[in-house]
């Protein structure tokens, strides 16, 4: 083996390394990289090369509005969900009690 060759077993033995370990991924990166993925931005509409399979958004901003909409959503719901609870019980708190009765007749056990 000459000197401009790389010898792959011992690049993937030092992987572990942190001095040498930059280098060594990024001569084995052509061999056990995965294809870039891409993804829709859900706030933009805009393509982006996505870093792992769950991002959702392109940049910082977006990340900042998605969770300025989704927040204020989710707490909607909430609010409202509570509301509906209240006004099950005529405007008062259940007690754990009467929350697990509903919970049991709306499974169907009385």
């Amino acid at each position: 083996m000459t000197s401009d060759q790389i010898d792959l077993f011992e690049v993937s033995e030092n992987i572990g390394k942190n001095s040498e370990r930059r280098e060594n991924q990024a001569i084995l990166e052509p061999f056990i990289s995965e294809p870039p993925r891409t993804a829709t931005c859900v706030i933009c509409g805009g393509e982006f090369a996505a870093a792992t399979s769950r991002a959702n958004s392109c940049s910082d901003a977006c990340r900042r509005e998605r969770r300025l909409r989704y927040g204020a959503a989710y707490r909607q719901q909430g609010r409202q969900a509570r509301q509906q609870l209240l006004d099950m019980f005529g405007g008062r708190r259940p007690t754990g009690d009467e929350l697990l009765q509903m919970l049991k007749t709306r499974k169907g056990n009385p």
